[in-house]
């Protein structure tokens, strides 16, 4: 069984409403520093289907390639820290669902399991404590997600 993991993110040029919203929450946590915020879509799919379908499925289901970008099995972080965002085992992932919908009316009828989440690039300015008073009050709902952050190069699961 093969494991691809899929990152979707706009464009540099392109505006984040979403990315503007979360700084401004940031800010208004009381952490007064300049942070950038890019946001990406998570797809990870487990499955014995092939790179060629799945990018086909990514190409169908996921991307819009004049705004979007698309990353299987590679992170283009940049060295920024990072707040990974998923589903707690147990809660109904609504977006996950309605992939496989869609991937089976492809006719890709192959067994898969697919989880979906979000990933959250922060910059590289702000410390352990910051990133994680963020993803606690600001990019997860700890009662049905739970999230991993990534300080720059060194991974460290909270």
């Amino acid at each position: 069984m093969a494991n691809y993991r899929i990152l979707v993110k706009y464009k540099n040029d392109i505006f984040d409403a979403e990315a503007e919203r979360i700084k401004k929450d940031i800010f208004n946590l009381g952490i007064k520093k300049s942070v950038s915020v890019k946001i990406a879509q998570i797809y990870e799919i487990s499955s014995k289907i092939s790179f060629d379908e799945i990018r086909g499925i990514c190409n169908n289901l996921f991307v819009d390639f004049l705004t979007q970008q698309l990353f299987i099995n590679f992170d283009p972080s940049e060295n920024n820290s990072s707040v990974d965002v998923y589903y707690k085992t147990g809660v109904t992932d609504s977006v996950a669902e309605t992939i496989k919908l869609g991937i089976n009316d492809m006719g890709i009828k192959e067994f898969f399991s697919i989880r979906t989440g979000k990933k959250y690039y922060l910059g590289n300015n702000l410390s352990k404590q910051e990133l994680k008073k963020i993803a606690r009050k600001v990019l997860s709902n700890t009662v049905i997600q739970e999230y991993k952050i990534s300080l720059r190069d060194m991974m460290t699961a909270i």
